[in-house]
C-alpha cells in the first residue's frame, strides 16, 4: 500500500473517532434539555427525579444566547455519601462550588471560562435541586463545521488518489500493450 493511501485510511480513521466522539461526549445543549441529567451536570450521583417544571427560551426572537431553567423534586432525599461529596468540594473545588447553610443548600456554579460558550448554576437542596444553563448557540457548530471541512477534504483527496491510480493503471496497461506489440513485432 502506498504511503499516500496510508496517510489518507489513517485520515478516515481519525475522522471517524472525531464523529464518534462528538457522538458519544454530551453536548451542553444535551445537558440543558433532560432535567434527568443533573447529576451529569454536576457530576454527582443523585436521586431520580420525581417532578420538574421545565422552560426554555427556544421561542424567542433574536438572542445568540439559548436558556434552560428547571426546578425538579427529587423522588428521595439525596444521600449522606453525596452530601459528604458535596461538602469535599466545596472545600476542595470552591471556585465551583459553596455551600449556603442558613438556606441549607449547596451551589454549584461552572462558566465556560476559555470560549464563553456556556454559564450553568445549579442550587441543590436535600429534597429538591434548581437549575439554569445559558449557552451560546455557537457551541457546537465550530466543531460541526470543521466536521464537514475535514469530510471535503477528505473526498477530495480521495477522489485525486482515485484518479492518480486510475491514471498509474492506465498507464502501466498502455506499456504492457506496447511491450507485448513490441515483442510481437519482433517475432
Amino acid at each position: 500500500m502506498r504511503k499516500s493511501t496510508k496517510a489518507y485510511v489513517w485520515a478516515w480513521a481519525l475522522f471517524l473517532v472525531v464523529i464518534v466522539g462528538c457522538v458519544v461526549w454530551p453536548s451542553h445543549h444535551e445537558l440543558a434539555r433532560d432535567p434527568n441529567k443533573l447529576g451529569a451536570i454536576v457530576n454527582l450521583h443523585l436521586p431520580d427525579i420525581a417532578e420538574y417544571e421545565y422552560g426554555d427560551n427556544l421561542d424567542r426572537g433574536s438572542s445568540r444566547w439559548d436558556f434552560f431553567e428547571y426546578s425538579a423534586l427529587f423522588a428521595e432525599e439525596i444521600s449522606e455519601q453525596c452530601i459528604e461529596e458535596m461538602e469535599r468540594r466545596c472545600v476542595e473545588d470552591s471556585e465551583h462550588w459553596s455551600k449556603d447553610e442558613e438556606e441549607g443548600y449547596y451551589m454549584y456554579i461552572d462558566t465556560d471560562d476559555a470560549d464563553d460558550l456556556y454559564e450553568v448554576g445549579c442550587v441543590i437542596y436535600k429534597d429538591r435541586a434548581h437549575v439554569g444553563y445559558l449557552i451560546d448557540e455557537d457551541e457546537g457548530i465550530f466543531v460541526i463545521a470543521l466536521i464537514l471541512i475535514f469530510g471535503h477534504i477528505l473526498f477530495w483527496w480521495g477522489l485525486v488518489l482515485l484518479v492518480l491510480h486510475l491514471i498509474r493503471k492506465n498507464t502501466a496497461n498502455q506499456v504492457k500493450k506496447h511491450e507485448s506489440e513490441k515483442h510481437n513485432i519482433e517475432e
